[in-house]
């Protein structure tokens, strides 16, 4: 005698393996998405049913919000920065009773989408992200859903909503100006992405300092590294290799760092006495090297609650309009730049 297994015992997982097709399809048409072709939702809903699945708690909080679960997206988990505003939110959902779910987009387009697609599917309360340009219009399909959204680290031109960021301009220009004043005018920068507006103002933020202090831009001194640690060892390679190599560098973000790091190491280049060094976020490895890395400083901690707080505050009381905090950056000096002799 053959038994139908009870509907509890049936997860999405067999459901997907079944229907030949990913969870994350499964999960959207169930939601009734747009995204999924009529005759795949019909196919996935009649597997479903002959597996006799019900996916009757994902249905109840995609109807009534009332979900205690919140959708995290970041970019990079390698990354300090990230890893710490994680931290952040983790500390106010946990104490406001709601858990959390965390997707890692690694800064691909696709694999964000197919992230925020899962968690909107997945009916979660609301999501604290950090956005790549290229999904700006599905950013807006959400937000006219009524899904509540909080953006960390990078801002979105036209896309209002609430945002928690650093003083990114501030911190390139207080690394840029604290090695002019030790003497530097060849300054290299290795930056990220300039599609996203962390990298552009860190930019920004490099040249203006250059400016004030009437030192001309060198095109070749500002490398884009991606955010990543294996273009930033070939960017301070590239670097190192020019007829005048820069006498300081200012790097970006800690994963590029490393990247630097490696690559000086390669050439037997000292730290600072043949190449002064500042970087972006502390980590504590830069504080624990011989010598110290200079690094300009962010709250990534700090940064976390803050959107973990506007978010509830969103799901507690909907309100018009947005809110934009910026969190002040600071410029820790240790012993990684030199002085140029006159």
């Amino acid at each position: 005698m053959v038994m139908q297994r009870r509907s509890s015992a049936i997860t999405i997982k067999e459901v997907a393996a079944a229907a030949k097709v990913s969870t994350a399809t499964v999960s959207r048409a169930f939601a009734g998405m747009d995204c999924v072709n009529p005759q795949l939702r019909q196919h996935v809903l009649g597997v479903a049913s002959s597996l006799n699945y019900q996916p009757n708690r994902v249905a109840r909080s995609l109807r009534s919000r009332t979900s205690n679960t919140i959708g995290l997206l970041i970019p990079d988990i390698d990354n300090h920065f990230f890893t710490g505003a994680v931290r952040g939110i983790e500390s106010v959902l946990n104490a406001a009773d709601y858990t959390m779910l965390l997707g890692h987009s690694n800064d691909d387009p696709k694999r964000e989408r197919n992230y925020l697609s899962t968690l909107r599917a997945e009916g979660v309360a609301g999501i604290i992200f950090c956005p790549n340009k290229a999904n700006h219009n599905y950013y807006l399909e959400l937000q006219r859903d009524g899904l509540p959204m909080v953006c960390i680290a990078r801002e979105i031109s036209g896309f209002e909503v609430d945002t928690v960021t650093v003083a990114n301009k501030q911190g390139g220009y207080m690394a840029t100006k604290h090695l002019l004043g030790l003497g530097h005018n060849r300054i290299a920068i290795i930056t990220g992405p300039q599609e996203v507006s962390n990298a552009r103002e860190r930019l920004e933020g490099y040249r203006q300092a250059l400016q004030e202090a009437g030192i001309p831009e060198i095109p070749f001194y500002i490398q884009q590294a991606d955010y990543r640690q294996q273009q930033a060892h070939l960017a301070t390679l590239k670097l190192l290799d020019h007829p005048a190599p820069p006498t300081a560098i200012f790097v970006t973000n800690e994963v590029m760092t490393l990247g630097t790091l490696e690559a000086l190491k390669e050439r037997q280049v000292k730290i600072p006495s043949e190449m002064a060094l500042v970087g972006f976020d502390d980590p504590a490895w830069m504080k624990i090297l011989s010598p110290g890395i200079t690094v300009v400083k962010h709250p990534s901690n700090r940064l976390g609650a803050q959107a973990a707080e506007l978010l509830l505050q969103n799901l507690k009381k909907p309100k018009t309009g947005f809110r934009q905090f910026v969190m002040e950056t600071e410029l820790i000096i240790r012993g990684s730049c030199g002085v140029i002799s006159s």
